[in-house]
């Protein structure tokens, strides 16, 4: 885990939503010292500590993460749903074959 893009992705959002150090610690029940280390990546974090913050921000954990995960583009996500429509459509054992597919794209990947 990249702790220096997550500590910066803390600190962005709590300068958008105007908060200081200590306001954003105050409300996520840790003490200032330990979130500046955080966002300087001083200081690893728990997974509670984790979800405390993004609570007290009103975010989701994923979005301070969204770093760790690749974005795939909206526009090919639309695509391929399209084409699965239009392929179960045709043939349903064209969707079983493609899950075999990908299954095996994933097993060869790791």
């Amino acid at each position: 885990m990249d702790y220096t893009k997550l500590g910066n992705n803390i600190r962005k959002e709590r300068l958008k939503q105007n908060l200081t150090i200590e306001e954003l610690a105050y409300k996520a029940d840790i003490t200032p010292n330990y979130l500046g280390k955080i966002e300087r990546a001083q200081s690893k974090l728990s997974l509670e500590v984790l979800i405390k913050i993004a609570n007290a921000l009103g975010i989701t954990s994923d979005d301070i993460l969204s770093h760790e995960f690749k974005k795939v583009p909206q526009q090919f996500i639309d695509t391929l749903n399209k084409n699965l429509i239009v392929l179960s459509q045709k043939n349903s054992e064209y969707i079983e074959l493609l899950n075999v597919m990908i299954d095996f794209l994933i097993n060869k990947t790791n």
